[in-house]
């Protein structure tokens, strides 16, 4: 919900904004490959402080009672984990 929350923020840091439909505002088609990348960056970032904050660890499974899931890791590790998945 958090990440719901903050979507106007980080479209601001990039010279966006969010407006009703009617507005005379000029709407983008796209977004750069440096402003994805920001974004994915910002919105892992949130995900990943929310999730160790409420208690979750990186375990390699899942394990709900433990609070342990593979799928938390920084954001600068995830090109290394998914270059070496696909190795495999």
């Amino acid at each position: 919900m958090r990440q719901a929350e903050k979507i106007a923020d980080q479209l601001r840091l990039i010279g966006c904004e969010i407006v009703p439909k009617e507005s005379e505002c000029s709407r983008i088609s796209s977004f750069t490959d440096d402003e994805i990348k920001y974004l994915s960056t910002a919105v892992h970032k949130i995900r990943f402080e929310e999730r160790s904050g409420s208690g979750w660890k990186y375990g390699e499974e899942k394990n709900v009672d433990e609070k342990l899931t593979p799928y938390l890791i920084p954001y600068e590790q995830l090109m290394t984990r998914s270059s070496s998945s696909a190795a495999m």
